[in-house]
């Protein structure tokens, strides 16, 4: 890399000033300058490409930043700033000078001192491979990341592929853990976790009941389900008498900087036997309490949850597998066997175990679960124990053996029903609805609102669809025995409110798309709530009283409200903001989408919109 010029010793103000004003532009470099020796000085340009003006930073050292200057103090002229290294002795410096004056795109960045011996050190972040050095991205390649579109894996691709072998460290992306994390950083920048909140607790008011409870403190926890659902399901229990009705619990990761509970069951009334989402739960903790209060509220809501024929199957996660025994006590409850054979490897990794122990110890489980009857286990756990270490016999004893007695055995999945012994429960069924899912998320992370609106689409699809198939409609088909359950398509009521998979994925498209870098002063309504509007006039939602000169706007739980445009944006609904019925009756009449400033996001004001006009009781203030 050209060095521009050589000076062991600081540059004055003016000769730096006479540097850059007559600056030669073809010794000067468009990448950082690395192995920088002392005395050397180098002219650093961005001219054309703005994004790259701070990218002279990334040169492979550690740097303390020491402090910014105008000089001289009066009339200033020029900006100089001053970094220190972080490693060795701390007697190698940077200093850095650029011309105030409008358009300067020249940077002169002169290195002092002593060379050490260590250009970087670890990330003070990193938890694990502390050992590893850090290098300094290129501030433009992080902007770069943010603003690509796509996930983390095809991003990091072709960013790597556009590359060349003149390319230095720090202006390709690390790996791919460093992508996601660019792309977690300009989610939780464009939209502020207050904002997510607020939203979450506005959509509590127009899903009408779909929403149970919303609590935020200690813990944010959103439970919610269509009580339409729950209704079906108790339908399911009273109609399906002679086969077990599988219920499953499972706990999704990766949609966002939260935990995503969901409760489904398998439908027997239908030859496709589809598994269908009954509740979720969105949380920040995987308390016991947590799954306790969730499970109480659906019981309050689902009744017959204990019904005979019910089997509530889990993974083996402690506090999901209490709270389910607390709650409903007398519920048979079974474990699958994927989730213990992974706890198993889980633990063997982080034990030190090579691959074979690995497949050792994953045969003698399996051979233990497929006893058919407990006998039979007795006997060969008796044989197989002389063979296992200490570590793993204690491990089994405090963590598998009951587990595997009680709920995973063949013998007792055998006599609830459920398999044949030789197979197992293998497969969660919950698995299949995450597929579904994470294909209509399209496997990024989304806000805790916007996926609060999915689910509400997604479970109104599938109450429309059991519906539809016992009407002999939609794509489930009914049993024979089970023929006598079909109903009239003239006297059924299907949810208003429809949207395939395929429509939802759509909505989060818009929704990803939406989020374009913006200024902070200037945010743009919800992206959802654009989306919603949208939707409002596709399902004729939106109907316009020229007389009145106002809309009227049926919402999600079927009421209507009275929204206006002119002379001032109003909506009869509790929202303390510019609502979706707003942005739809906008939308309807060829409005783009309002650009409004911050604008203080009152949760007070909405709470005190949602409650009664009176409060119940005789005493009033003095």
């Amino acid at each position: 890399m050209a060095v521009y010029a050589n000076k062991n010793s600081m540059f004055s103000i003016q000769e730096a000033v006479l540097l850059l004003k007559n600056a030669n532009i073809t010794k000067a470099v468009r990448k950082a300058a690395t192995n920088a020796k002392p005395g050397e000085a180098y002219l650093f340009t961005y001219a054309g490409n703005e994004e790259k003006k701070d990218d002279w930073r990334a040169d492979g050292y550690a740097w303390f930043h020491g402090g910014l200057r105008r000089w001289p103090k009066t009339d200033p002229v020029l900006r100089k700033t001053y970094h220190r290294i972080r490693t060795g002795n701390g007697n190698f410096h940077r200093y850095s000078y650029q011309l105030l004056e409008s358009g300067s795109t020249e940077i002169l960045v002169h290195y002092l001192g002593e060379q050490p011996t260590e250009k970087s050190i670890s990330h003070g972040n990193r938890l694990r491979n502390i050992d590893r050095e850090h290098i300094r991205s290129a501030p433009s390649l992080l902007k770069r990341i943010r603003m690509e579109k796509g996930k983390p894996m095809s991003v990091y691709r072709r960013i790597c592929n556009e590359g060349t072998m003149e390319d230095i460290a720090g202006t390709l992306p690390r790996d791919v853990e460093q992508v996601k994390n660019q792309q977690k950083y300009k989610q939780r920048k464009e939209c502020l976790i207050q904002d997510d909140i607020y939203n979450v607790f506005e959509y509590c008011d127009l899903l009408g009941q779909f929403v149970w409870s919303y609590t935020l403190h200690p813990d944010v926890l959103v439970m919610m389900g269509d009580r339409k659902m729950a209704t079906l399901f108790e339908d399911l229990t009273r109609s399906v008498k002679d086969k077990p009705i599988l219920v499953s619990y499972d706990t999704t990761f990766n949609l966002g900087d939260y935990y995503l509970s969901s409760v489904v069951f398998q439908h027997e009334l239908f030859k496709e036997s589809p598994v269908i989402p009954l509740c979720f739960m969105l949380h920040t903790n995987k308390k016991f309490l947590t799954y306790w209060a969730f499970l109480h509220s659906f019981k309050m809501i689902c009744h017959r949850m204990e019904n005979k024929n019910v089997i509530f199957a889990s993974d083996s996660e402690t506090s999901i597998q209490e709270a389910i025994d607390h709650v409903f006590p007398t519920v048979k409850r079974v474990v699958y066997w994927n989730y213990i054979r992974q706890d198993l490897k889980v633990w063997i990794k982080k034990h030190g175990g090579t691959n074979s122990d690995s497949n050792f110890y994953l045969d003698e489980i399996v051979e233990l679960l497929k006893c058919n009857t407990k006998q039979i286990f007795h006997e060969k756990l008796r044989l197989k124990r002389r063979n296992w270490s200490k570590a793993f016999l204690q491990y089994y004893e405090q963590e598998l053996h009951e587990s595997i007695i009680y709920h995973a055995s063949s013998w007792i999945l055998e006599k609830n029903g459920i398999v044949e012994y030789v197979t197992g429960i293998t497969t969660s069924i919950s698995e299949s609805f995450n597929s579904i899912l994470k294909r209509v998320v399209e496997q990024q992370e989304i806000q805790m609102a916007c996926l609060v609106m999915c689910l509400y689409h997604l479970q109104n699809y599938y109450v429309r669809e059991i519906i539809n198939g016992q009407c002999h409609l939609g794509n489930y088909h009914l049993k024979d025995i089970y023929r006598s359950h079909s109903k009239d398509k003239d006297t059924v009521t299907l949810p208003k409110e429809y949207c395939t998979p395929e429509d939802i994925e759509k909505f989060i498209r818009l929704h990803s798309d939406s989020n374009t870098s913006k200024s902070k002063m200037e945010p743009p309504p919800s992206a959802c709530n654009i989306a919603e509007g949208q939707a409002l006039i596709k399902r004729q939602s939106i109907v316009l009283l020229p007389s009145l000169g106002i809309f009227v706007v049926q919402g999600h739980s079927g009421d209507y409200y009275n929204v206006r445009l002119f002379p001032e944006e109003k909506c009869s609904c509790n929202s303390t903001r510019t609502c979706l019925h707003i942005l739809g009756a906008r939308d309807a009449v060829g409005m783009p989408p309002p650009n409004i400033g911050i604008k203080t996001i009152n949760l007070t004001t909405l709470a005190r919109n949602r409650r009664r006009k009176a409060r119940s009781g005789r005493k009033f203030p003095c």
